[in-house]
């Protein structure tokens, strides 16, 4: 499988297609001292798995205005943290994604990058984000994801 078929068939399945684990150690032989808090693995491919919630800022967290992309931001709640999405694929890591945890906890979005003076957020990055906010019922009181969340991010969702 390529990494494009993998990005695929994850963000083409919708949270009800997941089984989410919450807590408790993995029992894997490469994990470190530190582990993800949360996994999900598909349920029609079992070999298919994510792992989320630790942190890549080492538990510090930041608002938004400490970012060079907090002109594009607006949230009520201006605390950010970074986490780390990892992608597996018969139990070996293929992938690891930065997200931004924003708004106090609400939501993951992905982290915003200048190309030719405009902000942009790539369309992986989105879907991930939105898939896993979904997984770990982070958004649901806020309807639609994309529209609450991301519109709140004054970037261009759309081309990349």
């Amino acid at each position: 499988m390529q990494l494009d078929e993998l990005h695929t068939l994850i963000t083409e399945n919708p949270a009800e297609a997941w089984t989410v684990i919450k807590g408790g150690p993995a029992f894997r032989s490469d994990a470190a001292e530190a582990e993800h808090p949360v996994r999900a693995v598909l349920k029609f491919d079992l070999e298919v798995a994510l792992e989320w919630g630790l942190r890549a800022d080492n538990g510090n967290r930041a608002t938004f205005d400490e970012y060079d992309w907090a002109e594009i931001a607006f949230f009520k709640d201006p605390t950010v943290a970074e986490v780390w999405v990892d992608v597996r694929l018969h139990g070996e890591l293929v992938e690891r994604v930065k997200l931004l945890l924003v708004d106090g906890g609400r939501a993951y979005l992905p982290f915003p990058e200048k190309l030719g003076g405009t902000w942009i957020t790539r369309k992986w990055e989105r879907s991930l984000a939105s898939l896993v906010s979904g997984l770990d019922g982070r958004w649901g009181a806020h309807g639609s994801w994309g529209s609450h969340y991301l519109g709140q991010m004054r970037a261009d969702h759309d081309t990349y």
